[in-house]
């Protein structure tokens, strides 16, 4: 498994690489930090807690049709999970899969979600996916500031929420 280290901007060192079964711990620990706001973005509705099966869900990824990437930083040894990007793979179109990213609020805007983003499609155009479609709130500007670099399009909106289309295929705009 690849490891990838990154020095972000205000000092902090952070690790990116494929999320495994064994970070369910960390990973149920990290949603308990996410606030409701961030939740509400994450799950488009309000989500107090998640079940053992959702978390088992999330979790247990199989890295070929859900995929999903970590960010964490150390701290005594021990990793501490700060962010996730997943997707799934969709079945009816096998090169499309919904892909959502999460950041724990302290860590948003240091430019960690782009990292993930970064490595995830790189992964993802290695095993056959070339668009990934994700649901959003209109007013959830920090996802289109995060595929910005990537070309989109706006294909749907209902109930105040987009269907964005990303073509991974054409690379990063300029």
């Amino acid at each position: 498994m690849e490891v990838k280290k990154y020095e972000i901007k205000e000092g902090l060192t952070i690790f990116i690489r494929p999320l495994i079964k064994e970070d369910r711990k960390a990973f149920v620990k990290a949603f308990s930090k996410l606030s409701d706001k961030t939740k509400q973005l994450r799950f488009l509705t309000s989500t107090e807690a998640l079940s053992e099966k959702e978390f088992d869900y999330l979790v247990n990824v199989d890295h070929e049709n859900h995929v999903a990437f970590c960010a964490y930083y150390s701290k005594n040894g021990e990793e501490i999970g700060i962010g996730v990007a997943r997707y799934i793979r969709s079945i009816k179109k096998p090169n499309t899969a919904e892909i959502a990213i999460t950041i724990i609020d302290e860590f948003q805007g240091m430019g960690i979600g782009k990292l993930l983003i970064q490595n995830i499609v790189a992964f993802a155009k290695q095993h056959g996916i070339e668009k990934f479609v994700a649901n959003a709130y209109y007013l959830n500007n920090t996802i289109l500031n995060i595929i910005s670099k990537y070309p989109y399009e706006i294909t749907g909106s209902s109930d105040g929420v987009l269907t964005i289309e990303i073509d991974i295929t054409h690379g990063k705009r300029d």
